[in-house]
């Protein structure tokens, strides 16, 4: 199996190689070019120039499976999952250390000013997440709505007493994710997950003028979708 050959594997005097994660290959990628989202001189074999998608399994389980486990395309920056005994590549790694995500909530008198402070990634988010009621965005609005343009994106009203809130890039908001949860794939100070709760970034796919990433935190999926499509929005700050 392919835990077997990074288990056994002894590589440049190293015997303690392991599957990666999925945030850690995610560190890998490099979402802005149009043919190789990796580094083609490093990693020569992940991305062929034909554009051949490149599958590596990571070790996150999928939520409530014992056999299935997320997968990473370096082609596309796909997250996907598949069952244990899929034939596909896998890319090892050792001395991986994870630094826990530091967040707090600070309250306002007005709830709907509340601010959660990643102390770790250096930035804030809005607590309320922004959807869509009859072609309107407003905080906890059940629908999900079209892509926000400059205009009638909901990150420039002022919250907390700040008025340079924004769209998070996909690195961002992928930075929120905990694969393999299961009841919520992002921090529990977040608040509930609730099926379907897809967020645009401001990451537009490359060679693309309508499409752009998104994270569905039901599962951690993360893929692209046409502006036209639905998702919720999620403000951060700077």
């Amino acid at each position: 199996s392919q835990w077997i050959r990074c288990d056994e594997l002894v590589w440049a005097g190293h015997s303690d190689w392991t599957i990666p994660t999925i945030d850690e290959l995610q560190t890998l990628i490099d979402f802005a070019p149009d043919n190789f989202p990796v580094d083609a001189t490093l990693f020569p074999n992940l991305v062929d120039p034909n554009g051949t998608s490149a599958l590596v399994w990571s070790r996150s389980p999928y939520p409530d499976s014992s056999t299935q486990f997320f997968s990473y395309s370096f082609a596309s920056g796909y997250v996907g999952y598949h069952t244990q005994t899929a034939d596909i590549g896998v890319l090892c790694v050792r001395d991986a250390t994870t630094e826990s995500r530091c967040f707090d909530l600070v309250t306002s008198d007005i709830a709907a000013h509340n601010i959660i402070v990643d102390h770790t990634a250096g930035i804030m988010w809005q607590e309320g997440n922004w959807g869509m009621n009859n072609n309107t965005w407003g905080l906890s609005n059940p629908h999900n709505g079209i892509y926000p343009s400059p205009i009638t994106s909901p990150c420039n009203d002022t919250c907390g007493g700040y008025d340079d809130w924004r769209l998070p890039t996909l690195s961002e908001l992928v930075g929120l994710t905990i694969y393999g949860a299961e009841s919520h794939a992002w921090p529990e100070i977040f608040g509930t997950v609730n099926y379907g709760d897809t967020f645009w970034t401001s990451t537009r796919k490359a060679g693309s003028v309508s499409s752009y990433w998104v994270v569905d935190f039901t599962d951690g999926d993360v893929k692209t979708q046409q502006n036209d499509n639905q998702a919720k929005v999620k403000c951060v700050r700077p």
